[in-house]
């Protein structure tokens, strides 16, 4: 029973911080970080899909 509590007070924190179970699970809580840096990510990875996708977009892969 305590080991399902203590689940379900993770899985409220992740929802709180949104992040997934399997990324808290698989980090450290020394390697959390921050809403900016998140966001920041966030953004470098949406720049480099929106890349790809030009990228096909200009010499599709037949």
């Amino acid at each position: 029973i305590q080991k399902l509590v203590n689940h379900q007070e993770i899985i409220e924190l992740d929802d709180k911080y949104s992040l997934s179970s399997s990324v808290t699970s698989s980090i450290s809580p020394l390697q959390v970080i921050d809403e900016m840096e998140f966001q920041d990510n966030l953004a470098l990875l949406d720049q480099r899909i929106n890349n790809v996708r030009e990228s096909l977009r200009l010499n599709p892969v037949i």
